[in-house]
Order: structure tokens, then sequence, then C-alpha cells
């Protein structure tokens, strides 16, 4: 783009060959036609963009825990990036192309508070999940009234849901029904804590599988 004066040009608006032009808040420029757009395929390129692709997919998925998860976001950011952001070495492509997600290491959430040692029970029966965690120590990152949420992912229908527990200091087991239609053998369960303002959060623990 080239900023011109000329008697000829002034104020004109035409094209000759590949080149253009315009008046942009009252200055004429000149500017190049693009001719040839670069889009290249090459191996790199093409895992890369399988791999966003799942991210964002996923980062759709788990968007309900991610809203409460990320609290303290870069400048700028929304829940869906922070969750790209977090998980960008949770997917990888192998040369066939292939997709490949650690579950086991996803993660929903970041922070500092802690989250109490947890355990669940299935019971396929009933579609039910029991959840029972320890009693803690209450410190500035381990506060009586955080509350304990649990995200169930089921693989084969790549849904998740978000369902709040209880707070850290009641430790009476919860007991939450998934759909029927999950297959409990496909089911990821993972836990984060989140202050009572909301304001800050804990990392991600796989639960069970």
């Amino acid at each position: 783009m080239a900023i011109f004066e000329s008697a000829v040009f002034t104020r004109l608006r035409k094209s000759f060959g590949n080149v253009t032009t315009c008046v942009n808040r009252g200055v004429n420029v000149l500017k190049t036609k693009v001719t040839f757009v670069n889009d290249p395929k090459t191996a790199g390129q093409q895992k890369q963009r399988l791999r966003m692709r799942k991210l964002v997919e996923l980062s759709v998925v788990f968007a309900a825990a991610s809203k409460l998860g990320f609290p303290r976001r870069q400048e700028g950011e929304t829940p869906y990036n922070a969750f790209v952001r977090k998980n960008k070495e949770m997917v990888k492509v192998n040369d066939e192309l292939q997709v490949t997600v650690d579950y086991e290491c996803l993660s929903c959430s970041d922070g500092t508070l802690q989250v109490p040692a947890m355990s669940v029970e299935k019971k396929a029966e009933t579609h039910q999940l029991t959840f029972s965690h320890t009693v803690t120590e209450y410190e500035v990152d381990a506060l009586p009234d955080d509350v304990i949420y649990a995200v169930v992912y089921e693989k084969n229908r790549n849904k998740a849901r978000l369902y709040p527990l209880d707070k850290v200091s009641d430790t009476e087991p919860v007991t939450i029904t998934l759909p029927e239609n999950w297959d409990l053998a496909q089911v990821m369960i993972y836990a984060f804590t989140l202050s009572n303002n909301k304001r800050t959060a804990s990392q991600t623990v796989m639960v069970g599988s």
C-alpha cells in the first residue's frame, strides 16, 4: 500500500492491472491486488489444523466447566481460549493424521486452591456416581466454604456435564445421576474446587474413569 499525491489521480477510484486506487480518510492510496493465495498443506500444517480443531471442539464440550474453572484468565482471554491454552499438549496427531487425546490429563480449571482427596463409586444399574472426600486442613488455599465441582465426560458421545457437589467442610457422600444413555465404561470423571466468591479455582484432578 502506498500514499500518493497527483493532480491526475485526485480522488480517483480505479484499477490499473494489479494496482487499485482508492481514498482512505481523504488520502489517495495505492493497493496491490492479491493474485495468489498461499495455502500450503504440508504434513506439519495438516497436523496442526487437526490438533487445533480437536482442541476447539473439546473447549466447546467443556464450556460449562471452563466458565467457572478459569476465573483468573489472561487479559482478553475467553474461557474457550483458556481451555485450549491449558490443554495444548494433551492432543497429539501422528503421521497417519490420527488424533489422540490424553483424557487423564485434561484440565478444565486452573488456580492455586487445593482439592481434597476424593473417591467415586459407580453404580451401573442406576447410572449413579457417589462422591466422597476427606477432611482438609484449612489454609489460605483451602477454606471451608470452597465448593467442589465434578465434571463428567462421556467419550463416545463427546459430552460433558458439570455437577456442583458440596463444600469442602461437608464430608457427607454426594450422589449424582447421569443420563440413562451414557455408558459408564466410557466415562471420565474430573474435579476441581472454586472459592465461594468464584474468583479462585484449583487445578483439575482426575477422580475416576
